[in-house]
């Protein structure tokens, strides 16, 4: 039989409606979460079908579609599958997980209880099928079934968020109760438990914000800060053609981003939105000074701040050992020197004028910028400012 086809019709219709609804897609998975509290409040069948209709719309290996999903309700049954999952936890748990595994399980805070397969009021148990089985009792094969089910499985988790409900992927494993409890056929394997529910109030999910910066720290305690720049060239090869690759600092920031993000900081930066007032509309300036004279204001200011308990504030982060050399915070121009002269000694004199003269050497790393970004806008000396206002 010949393949039939028929015309494709975009949708949307236009960039800018393409636009609208991507922005509000994007928005609406960065705050997805996986949930492990939830509400004893119902969800409606209807629903359930609804989502596992969304996630039979996945492509699949010649669109075999080599899934079958499995809505629990039913108390008693969710009762025997938390009761068999809990046992396979015990034993990852108590030695079957390795002591790596269980490091990074730390900050999530897991054990081998799960009441949220009890708690939520529905189950989703999804299988693979690596083969059908024919009517005559024959097999049928289906194909790249691991990368079908999992890209299915992943339109059933948007497609909860966007109704509004949570889920976990919860892998116990081995997972073959599951195929036992539920009836399974033997050609069907467990491969994703999805509890299906509302948050539970009070709800809570872990911080998970400096998830990536602790990895960062370790890549950079375990190889060194150039490992950073040797990963972007897999990773992100596009950021590396924008930034000093031999600068430690902007090659990890680029790596936590994409790493974050999954998008590249070269695609954020590009993404960024136009200025409000476009250059054609207004006089950009550009406040320039004698360099003798911002010198002298540099140490002026230096000065200033010791005047003011630069020194006493150094000495209480020593004694509420929140000093850190490799913290951002601690890496201000000024504050390794004054550490320096209460650790070791130094003279006094001598870190403020070490510090005085990298805050010189910073202000020309900025004229250079300046220069290089702002050669076309208007100069004004700021000695003179004061002509230009009225």
């Amino acid at each position: 039989m010949d393949p039939k086809f028929l015309p494709y019709t975009p949708w949307p219709a236009s960039d800018t409606d393409a636009r609208a609804l991507f922005e509000n897609f994007e928005t609406s998975l960065q705050t997805r979460r996986s949930l492990r509290m939830y509400s004893k409040k119902p969800v409606s069948r209807m629903i359930v079908k609804r989502l596992i209709g969304l996630a039979a719309s996945a492509p699949s290996g010649a669109n075999k579609q080599p899934w079958h999903f499995v809505a629990v309700e039913n108390p008693e049954v969710k009762r025997k599958i938390r009761t068999a999952a809990e046992e396979e936890e015990k034993a990852f748990y108590g030695g079957r997980a390795t002591e790596e595994w269980l490091e990074d399980l730390k900050p999530f805070a897991t054990d081998w209880e799960k009441p949220f397969l009890e708690d939520a009021p529905w189950l989703i148990v999804v299988f693979r099928k690596n083969f059908d089985l024919e009517a005559d009792g024959s097999k049928a094969k289906n194909y790249y079934v691991q990368e079908s089910v999992g890209i299915a499985c992943g339109f059933l988790i948007a497609a909860i968020h966007a109704a509004g409900l949570v889920t976990l992927t919860h892998t116990p494993s081995p997972m073959g109760f599951l195929s036992e409890i539920l009836g399974r056929p033997s050609n069907e394997k467990p491969f994703l438990l999805l509890p299906l529910g509302y948050p539970a109030e009070g709800a809570e999910v872990p911080d998970i914000s400096n998830l990536v910066k602790l990895e960062a720290d370790k890549i950079e305690q375990n190889e060194g800060k150039n490992a950073f720049a040797k990963k972007l060239i897999k990773l992100d090869k596009k950021i590396l053609e924008r930034i000093d690759n031999r600068n430690p600092v902007r090659t990890r920031r680029a790596w936590e981003v994409i790493t974050q993000t999954g998008k590249s900081l070269a695609d954020w930066q590009d993404d960024t939105p136009a200025p409000l007032i476009n250059f054609s509309e207004c006089i950009p300036v550009n406040l320039i000074s004698d360099t003798n004279w911002l010198n002298n204001r540099i140490k002026k200011r230096f000065n200033i701040m010791m005047e003011k308990g630069a020194l006493d504030e150094c000495k209480n982060i020593l004694k509420l050992d929140l000093w850190n050399s490799d913290h951002p915070s601690c890496k201000a121009i000024g504050a390794k020197e004054l550490i320096s002269h209460i650790q070791n000694g130094d003279d006094l004199n001598a870190s403020v004028e070490k510090a005085i003269i990298q805050t010189r050497q910073y202000a020309k790393r900025q004229r250079t910028w300046f220069r290089s970004k702002m050669s076309n806008w208007h100069k004004i000396d700021v000695k003179n400012i004061y002509n230009y206002i009225h």
